[in-house]
């Protein structure tokens, strides 16, 4: 189904001429994966009726007045703007400016008591409330105005009145999860249908930009979706393994919620491919092969490399598994196939340094590595460790009850609540998993 939403013409004059922008193909498929990927498909073929990144002159001149008007007004309605633009998901168009902007309205620390106003304006304790997770360990102003707003965002939901639910929904979602933890474009898609549900938007150049933006990044982000189902279909790799699970839009989804902007669109393809195939091999190891095949499989793709492979193939073919030959290989080519791209646009050939600091999962921050931070790589900084922790902790929030029930090994949460023995519950385990969660993000 295809929404549109209207925007009034900028005189505001009545029976005046309105814009429609279709801004978001709803498709509401159940099911299998593979109804889901003929859906996206359907739309790759149909839907894609703007032009790629192509800005047209009404694009361009809502641009140019909304940076002039960026920094316009009192201070408190510059930050609702910012703000605005930041949840409509167009921010990477103006991130000069507003980091500009944000350094001159520094807003300085105040060791006071919070002001009761405050506890009347829901708004007011969303913001406070989000705000306060961004502090680090042991940062006592920030941990008390979390605590604060939490508890006052609890009883505003208690005595909230009909004719502010909006405001009581963005108020169970923010407790929930926190936005900045949301994935930036499902958010923006949110934003913009509930202003325009509402009949709340207050600056019409604003939103009729924020549509044509993401009609236009949309189609940018389907057009990726039909290159990696087409590489992925060519790979033939689910196909001639039966067990192993169809997940590249699962995959391109992790990416589009990392770096969504139409910069990184290369980078989206490469790294969904190569994620593809290691959810394969992850889904060996978890489920598949023996330990035995695994261990020999992963002395030889560390220190033999592709003649090495072959030599074990001829000489032990009886216990070698299809699978072994199948997932090496299509991981050894895509990864090869991605320096290639590399070294021809950059003139970099990262081989040599992929293979001395690899280790799993690690070959891929080849994404968002340049010449001038490649030293990170080697020192290897908590950030890097902290981001695997949090990934690795939210994936198995996701997936921990349909991998129990394949029968795959333990996780974080089964661990957790073998630990407390029969005094915890998958709640309980869950909360936790959440606090460590938490700590990774403030070290």
């Amino acid at each position: 189904m295809e929404e549109k939403f209207e925007f009034p013409d900028s005189s505001g004059e009545e029976g005046s001429e309105r814009v429609e922008m279709p801004i978001i193909i709803e498709a509401h498929v159940q099911g299998t994966a593979q109804a889901v990927t003929d859906s996206l498909k359907s739309l790759n073929s149909s839907q894609m009726t703007v032009p790629l990144l192509d800005p047209t002159k009404r694009f361009e001149e809502l641009k140019e007045t909304i940076a002039n008007e960026l920094n316009k007004g009192s201070t408190p309605n510059i930050m609702k703007r910012i703000d605005t633009i930041l949840r409509c998901g167009v921010s990477h168009h103006f991130e000069d400016q507003i980091n500009e902007i944000l350094c001159i309205y520094e807003v300085p620390r105040r060791g006071r008591e919070f002001q009761e106003s405050i506890n009347e304006d829901m708004e007011g304790l969303i913001s406070l409330y989000e705000a306060a997770h961004l502090g680090v360990n042991n940062e006592e102003i920030m941990s008390q105005a979390l605590d604060y707003s939490k508890e006052q965002l609890k009883k505003s939901m208690n005595g909230c009145l009909k004719s502010i639910y909006h405001m009581l929904k963005e108020a169970e979602n923010a407790l929930e999860l926190p936005r900045h933890m949301r994935m930036v474009r499902l958010e923006a898609k949110k934003f913009i249908t509930d202003c325009i549900s509402k009949n709340d938007v207050l600056d019409s150049n604003l939103f009729e930009f924020a549509a044509m933006d993401f009609n236009s990044v949309q189609s940018l982000h389907q057009s990726e979706i039909a290159e990696i189902q087409k590489w992925w279909k060519t790979l033939e790799l689910v196909e001639n393994l039966r067990f192993a699970r169809d997940r590249p839009l699962e995959c391109f989804l992790w990416t589009a919620g990392m770096f969504p902007e139409p910069c990184y669109s290369k980078c989206r393809i490469e790294v969904a491919k190569a994620v593809a195939i290691l959810l394969v091999i992850d889904d060996v190891y978890d489920s598949y092969g023996s330990l035995e095949d695994l261990t020999n499989t992963l002395h030889r793709c560390h220190s033999k490399g592709n003649e090495g492979l072959g030599r074990f193939n001829e000489y032990h073919g009886l216990y070698f598994q299809e699978w072994d030959v199948k997932c090496y290989m299509a991981l050894y080519n895509t990864i090869n196939e991605i320096a290639y791209s590399i070294l021809k646009e950059y003139g970099w050939c990262v081989i040599p340094r992929l293979q001395r600091t690899t280790n799993g999962v690690r070959g891929l921050s080849w994404a968002t590595v340049t010449l001038g931070n490649v030293g990170l790589i080697e020192s290897y900084p908590k950030i890097f460790a902290c981001s695997g922790r949090i990934l690795r902790l939210w994936d198995d929030l996701g997936t921990s009850k349909e991998e129990q029930e394949r029968g795959d090994v333990a996780l974080s949460i089964e661990c957790y609540m073998r630990e407390k023995s029969m005094d915890c519950s998958d709640e309980d385990a869950r909360a936790h998993i959440k606090q460590l969660i938490h700590r990774q993000e403030t070290p």
